[in-house]
């Protein structure tokens, strides 16, 4: 029990934190149209994840991790199309896809260790 409150904690956290990187772009009003469709998906994916995570608690659904799974994945891509610019991708958005990428995997791993206990 004790590891799937430290894992949910995990992930909330996580989702929090892509929530937050979404309301970046979307508070300034103005900008490139990319950053705003950025937020529009990191704000999703936050919001989703935590649904995601919420009912790993509440049901017995057996599709809830292939749902965050999917979702991950679709985020990773969409993050990926979105950091290029010209064709090539730099050095920092490989370290921001590197750590996006992570995170997203945390997640995924908090919600199948919350419905598997």
């Amino acid at each position: 029990m004790f590891k799937k409150v430290i894992l949910s904690l995990v992930c909330v956290s996580i989702s929090a934190i892509f929530i937050r990187a979404g309301t970046f772009p979307l508070s300034r009003g103005e900008g490139p149209q990319e950053a705003v469709w950025f937020g529009i998906t990191s704000i999703i994916y936050g919001v989703v994840s935590i649904s995601l995570l919420l009912a790993a608690w509440k049901t017995a659904m057996p599709k809830i991790e292939q749902y965050q799974r999917y979702l991950s994945g679709i985020f990773v891509v969409l993050l990926f199309v979105a950091s290029m610019d010209v064709g090539m991708v730099s050095g920092l958005e490989i370290g921001s896809l590197l750590i996006a990428g992570l995170l997203v995997y945390v997640s995924w791993y908090s919600i199948k260790s919350v419905q598997a206990a």
